[in-house]
């Protein structure tokens, strides 16, 4: 197992009526790096770093949301109710205490682990009150209201708000555990639950089936179950790309920008072969993703790896016109919102168009076109997003390094704070957009002054 994530439970007897909750009963570790999430003070019995409940409930919700729990990416424009519910294991889990367990897709290799404040999601089903009801409620509608968590014996310990990346492989193949155990301990024991057994086993048909298996991603990377009727089909979109360009356009856009994205992108990839070229000859060793580095570090660290290895002048405009060559605006019409540029990787080149409005916006995704090009394989199309996958994110990172280092920040900024006219200033001067400099100055503790 990974320090970095550890999902473990054991059986142990409980009492209860129900004889599926009885089967499922166990003791749950839930823990990120060095945190135990779980870990909770009983008031009778003290600490202990394990949760008990039973796993029944957890099981069925995971089994059920597998696809889009596991691919959906976070997208704040979609940040419904109903659509966090589904990312949330505490949400499966109601009469328990349970932490705050966000688990949201940053692309192929990782996923992000969101943890925090306790999320009260609903399942009940409104209705009216009944006139007795209604009664009761009448004469105790003055008193205060009572949460049901403060009856708890339990408190949790660490609810601290952190987003962190994690193995993808890890994450899953320690759900899969779970839900395979639960199922075999219900079974094992003489009940039978129909519910979890069917759709777990679609589940597994679909994980063993490669084409199943690439329909399911993809309908889970746009938000939906690929075992409901009602899902509309996206096979037509995927004939349309490369493998690789689907899967980027489907972390970036919405089911109804599918249709536009992904014939203006299949359309715009014929003409890659007439793109300006990037060589990434001497560019070393493709990147290695490592999820439990963060993607902005794992950005930065490429783009010092890669000053140092093609001795880039200091100058940050002398280093990446050397990258990229002159500046080549407005070669791209009409892009979708959620398309920032598009490549295709030869055996020692890049070839790359991206959508800019000015010389500073065509140097930053073109240097995010260097990363993900290099990071790609000869005969990818990747597309550069708007998604906030690993790959994506690290690809910023990357071009935000280049083009304003923190070094030259720092040395910049002196010992003071970085106010909004210098940040305009140095950002005229690297003719980068002025945001840039703004993220490179939080993400690298430069103080601020003037600015909310």
């Amino acid at each position: 197992m990974s320090d970095d994530l550890l999902i473990r439970f054991e059986q142990i007897e409980g009492a209860f009526e129900d004889p599926v909750e009885a089967a499922t009963f166990a003791r749950l570790w839930l823990q990120v790096g060095d945190r135990f999430l779980s870990r909770s003070v009983n008031r009778k019995t003290g600490a202990r770093d394990y949760l008990k409940l039973p796993l029944y409930n957890l099981a069925t919700g995971i089994a059920e949301n597998w696809w889009t729990l596991l691919y959906e990416p976070w997208r704040p424009e979609e940040a419904t109710p109903k659509r966090m519910a589904r990312h949330h294991l505490d949400a499966f889990v109601t009469g328990f205490v349970f932490p705050s367990f966000g688990i949201w897709s940053a692309g192929e290799e990782a996923i992000t682990i969101e943890t925090g404040r306790i999320h009260r999601f609903s399942r009940a089903p409104a209705r009216e009150m009944l006139p007795s009801e209604r009664e009761v409620a009448a004469r105790v509608s003055r008193a205060p209201a009572v949460s049901q968590r403060s009856l708890s014996q339990i408190e949790l310990v660490d609810e601290s708000r952190e987003r962190v990346t994690v193995s993808r492989q890890q994450l899953e193949s320690q759900l899969f555990e779970l839900v395979d155990t639960v199922l075999g301990w219900i079974e094992s024991d003489g009940q039978s639950d129909p519910q979890l057994a069917e759709r777990w086993a679609g589940v597994v048909r679909s994980l063993e089936d490669p084409e199943e298996h690439n329909y399911c991603t993809a309908a889970g990377r746009l938000g939906f179950d690929p075992y409901d009727p009602e899902t509309p089909d996206i096979s037509v979109f995927a004939a349309e790309l490369p493998e690789d360009s689907f899967d980027d356009l489907c972390e970036a856009a919405r089911f109804d920008e599918l249709a536009r994205a992904s014939a203006w992108v299949s359309r715009e990839q014929s003409t890659l072969d007439r793109a300006p070229v990037i060589d990434v000859s001497d560019f070393g060793k493709r990147p290695t993703i490592d999820p439990r580095i963060p993607s902005y570090e794992a950005g930065y660290r490429d783009a010092i790896a890669l000053r140092s290895k093609l001795l880039l002048d200091d100058d940050p405009r002398r280093a990446t016109r050397r990258l990229l060559g002159t500046a080549e605006v407005g070669q791209i019409d009409d892009a979708p919102p959620v398309v920032e540029g598009l490549l295709a990787r030869g055996d020692t080149e890049i070839h790359a168009r991206v959508a800019a409005r000015s010389t500073a916006q065509w140097r930053f995704r073109e240097c995010r076109a260097a990363y993900l090009g290099w990071n790609a394989s000869p005969g990818d199309y990747p597309l550069l997003t708007t998604a906030s996958t690993y790959r994506q994110q690290a690809s910023r990172s990357f071009a935000a390094e280049l083009l304003c280092p923190a070094d030259y920040l720092r040395h910049k900024v002196g010992n003071g704070a970085l106010t909004s006219d210098q940040l305009n200033d140095i950002a005229g001067a690297l003719d980068c957009q002025p945001i840039i400099v703004e993220h490179q100055a939080r993400n690298h503790n430069i103080p601020l002054r003037g600015f909310y």
